[in-house]
């Protein structure tokens, strides 16, 4: 799956790829955003971010896995599991098999 981050502040590519690629911990203002957490958003976001909020729902709506986000729950199972990585591993298991 390749995911076009291009819709995100250059600055925020980075810890976003790894947390939705990787399963790493997100910081304050991503764990909110990825946990469905509006008012903590707000609270957390910079300047930039949060002018581009719109921007950051259509990057979780047309690029992020869905499992990826949507609910706390959801973000600390993603980061349990390793995020994509498992799944791309396997994959190319698949296909060296």
């Amino acid at each position: 799956m390749d995911i076009n981050y291009s819709y995100l502040p250059s600055y925020m590519v980075e810890p976003t790829r790894l947390y939705i690629e990787e399963g790493h911990q997100p910081g304050d203002f991503l764990f909110a955003l990825f946990s469905n957490d509006f008012m903590s958003v707000m609270g957390r976001a910079d300047e930039t971010n949060r002018t581009m909020l719109k921007e950051w729902s259509m990057f979780l709506y047309n690029e992020a896995p869905s499992r990826c986000y949507g609910s706390t729950e959801l973000v600390k199972a993603w980061i349990k599991q390793g995020g994509m990585l498992p799944q791309l591993l396997k994959g190319k298991e698949q296909v060296l098999d």
